[in-house]
């Protein structure tokens, strides 16, 4: 028998779901929904073709973690829903983690302020600035930029791939402002796991 702790990552916050499989701390393998493949249709795929990819039965994993946003409504809920309802069936753990406090985590306190955001929805942006606790506060993506080039110069970012495209959409300012100190994350659910 396998005594190796192997844990499930799942991340449907975004507009491609994305998840990872770890064992004893270090990744096997991740993947991405196909572009424009609805998290509905390709989540149950992409997990057995991640857990295939790495030759990793779902018998053999010990746990499984979850984003619960802030993103798509809509995703997050098929997400949690398929993670619970696959941990029930396995009789595992099941551990929801927020989005903002897995990508604020890899921010360090080197002396510049953090700022974590994600592109939650309906062109609004969800960020958290500091090393302070919360859900977060809310703007739409065009005022966050203002606000981000204005107010929060200076600050180290940390931003979802989704985010990123947007802002990029913003034309001259916001490709100056990706620039910056800014990291992008497009594979989420690799950090959602790593934070085991």
């Amino acid at each position: 028998m396998n005594t190796k702790r192997t844990v499930l990552g799942i991340d449907t916050s975004q507009k491609m779901a994305s998840v990872s499989v770890f064992r004893d701390g270090q990744e096997l393998v991740s993947g991405r929904c196909e572009p424009g493949e609805s998290v509905s249709v390709g989540l149950g795929r992409l997990v057995a073709e991640t857990l295939g990819n790495c030759d990793v039965s779902r018998a053999e994993l010990a746990g499984i973690v979850v984003s619960t946003g802030p993103g798509s409504a809509t995703g997050l809920r098929i997400g949690i829903s398929f993670a619970r309802g696959l941990a029930d069936a396995l009789g595992i753990v099941c551990t929801e983690r927020p989005l903002l406090d897995v990508l604020h985590r890899e921010l360090s306190e080197d002396g510049q302020r953090p700022v974590s955001a994600v592109y939650a929805s309906a062109d609004t942006v969800v960020f958290r600035v500091g090393m302070t606790e919360g859900s977060g506060e809310s703007l739409a993506t065009e005022r966050w930029l203002d606000r981000a080039v204005s107010e929060l110069c200076g600050s180290r970012f940390v931003l979802t791939s989704d985010l990123a495209e947007r802002i990029r959409g913003a034309g001259n300012r916001g490709v100056a402002f990706l620039e910056g100190d800014v990291s992008v994350v497009s594979d989420t659910a690799r950090l959602l796991v790593d934070w085991e």
